[in-house]
């Protein structure tokens, strides 16, 4: 079982820090009975807590709560009410609270077994102080238990925890009630005599006998002696002692044992329930991650910066190119896109260009291959490349001479003339020729 800490706050001593007395020790499988038990003030456990190392301070804390400040009680449900027994507590409960439901956390558990519920009850101003104090301490309180429902009584018997001027009384198979010792002598007689008990099922009533003490705690205090006398026998005619330490010693092993049952009573639950915090090693670097987190944030800032200015830069872009578009097209009024309208007429324009090139090294070509040098010229193909205003020609003749005349006489008529390639066959000299405008 995974070790944890156990803190028990000690009847009678309240929730005010100035008085407020606390019993704690760690609790494991190898924990012996009553071990390494501590005692002292609030302050105190938050000391020994704060030096216990870091690994050790990510343990779970399990808080067990006195009788006087919560209360844990036995409801017996019939066959019937066990089938929706949720509902059934609170309406059971009803006639034995004497505040109002809505004022306390009301926690309760089937224990299938035994055909009953386990009913913890805590008024919630009393939650959120212990919750409150705990707040400070770092540490995870992950349960908050009534202690009473750690201390029932046995068959015929009725168990007495003695601390102090305290003791818990349970009754056959109920739960401990804490009551000071003038209450306790009260309270004494009715608990011993035996009482009718009435089966739930059947309804038939039984007698129950005279019943027997066991008391756990209390060493020689002289609370054993008073005990006797109020019962009116001899401590060993009908009373049996456990001798331990500290009843935080006996309720350990039970602790243990149960602390993950789903039967328990855990005041964390509902709207008081545990959220499991990171561990402490995450909280040791949470400055490095919160530098990194403002870190990422100022970059997402500049970029959102950034983007904002480039936005602005590229509207000031197009509206200088529109500016530009309307000065070369002012009767251009069905502008959409100005990239689209600026690429269109700059394509026209390059395509007049183009022609009007075209047509000139055409008109010049006609000229010369009108002449003596042209006719001893045969042309294959021609193509004209908008791109580089080039005019591509294959030709054929019968031998180079005449395609050196040809291109001499274009270049004497000014343009540029090259062959860019030859061959000669057996029916003359293939070329292909290159023309462009100007020296």
């Amino acid at each position: 079982m995974k070790i944890r800490v156990v803190i028990r706050l000690i009847p009678g001593t309240g929730l005010d820090i100035s008085s407020m007395s606390l019993q704690w020790c760690w609790q494991g499988d190898e924990t012996r009975r009553g071990s390494s038990i501590q005692q002292g003030s609030l302050q105190e456990l938050i000391a020994w807590w704060q030096g216990l190392p870091t690994e050790q301070q990510d343990e779970p804390v399990c808080l067990l709560v006195p009788g006087d400040l919560v209360s844990c009680q036995r409801v017996d449900l019939n066959e019937h009410q066990r089938g929706h027994w949720q509902q059934a507590v609170p309406w059971l409960l009803e006639d034995s609270q004497t505040t109002d439901l809505d004022a306390v956390h009301l926690v309760s558990r089937l224990v299938s077994d035994e055909g009953h519920a386990r009913v913890g009850c805590v008024h919630h101003s009393a939650m959120e102080q212990l919750l409150a104090l705990f707040a400070d301490t770092d540490m995870e309180v992950r349960w908050i238990f009534p202690e009473a429902q750690f201390l029932t009584g046995e068959p015929g018997v009725v168990r007495l925890w003695i601390e102090g001027e305290y003791a818990y009384a349970a009754e056959p198979g109920g739960y401990g009630q804490l009551l000071d010792l003038a209450a306790l002598e009260l309270a004494l007689p009715g608990l011993l005599k035996g009482s009718a008990v009435k089966d739930l099922e059947s309804g038939e009533e039984r007698e129950e006998g005279r019943r027997g003490v066991t008391i756990v705690g209390g060493g020689e205090s002289p609370c054993v002696e008073k005990i006797a006398t109020w019962m009116g026998m001899d401590l060993a005619a009908g009373m049996n002692a456990e001798d331990v330490a500290h009843p935080m010693a006996f309720l350990l092993s039970d602790v243990a044992a149960g602390a993950y049952g789903s039967d328990l009573v855990n005041f964390r639950s509902g709207k008081y329930k545990c959220l499991r915090r990171r561990s402490r090693l995450w909280r040791k670097w949470r400055w490095v991650a919160a530098v990194v987190a403002i870190g990422l944030s100022l970059e997402m800032l500049f970029n959102l910066g950034s983007g904002y200015y480039f936005q602005q830069r590229t509207q000031q872009l197009q509206q200088e190119n529109f500016a530009v578009y309307k000065e070369l097209r002012p009767e251009d009024n069905r502008v959409v896109d100005i990239r689209h309208s600026l690429n269109r007429f700059l394509r026209a324009a390059d395509a007049r260009e183009n022609k009007a090139v075209f047509l000139g090294l055409v008109n010049t070509l006609s000229s010369v291959s009108a002449l003596q040098v042209g006719k001893e010229i045969e042309f294959m193909t021609m193509e004209f490349n908008e791109a580089n205003s080039r005019l591509t020609l294959d030709v054929q003749a019968t031998g180079f001479d005449h395609i050196n005349r040809f291109l001499d006489a274009l270049k004497a008529r000014g343009l540029q003339a090259s062959m860019e390639t030859g061959n000669q066959d057996s029916r003359g000299v293939l070329a292909r020729l290159i023309l462009k405008e100007g020296q």
